[in-house]
């Protein structure tokens, strides 16, 4: 084997390496932010809804495969969620009565 194939070969090994590492440290942070997810479960109703989520939404992200970040998506679907009820109420499109 010449010294550059084996130089390559080293390159190469190291490459998927260093991403099969990167693979690691993405799902198990995605795993530990999944239980602090599970862990609002744990929480009354009242205290979810003063954090902007629901039990459904909560219990909804945290069954979402790991490849999905679940405390992005939890925070999208609560933000879809309030800004729909937002416009909705906004004046804009409120009627006053005369």
């Amino acid at each position: 084997m010449t010294t550059v194939n084996h130089l390559t070969q080293t390159h190469h090994i190291r490459g998927r390496l260093a991403a099969a590492g990167d693979w690691i440290k993405l799902h198990a942070s995605r795993w530990r932010a999944r239980r602090r997810v599970r862990d609002l479960l744990e929480l009354d109703d009242r205290l979810l809804d003063d954090m902007g989520v629901t039990r459904d939404e909560v219990r909804w992200a945290s069954y979402l495969p790991l490849s999905v970040d679940a405390v992005r998506e939890l925070n999208r679907q609560s933000s879809l969620r309030r800004g729909g009820a937002a416009r909705a109420a906004s004046p804009a499109r409120r009627r006053e009565t005369p």
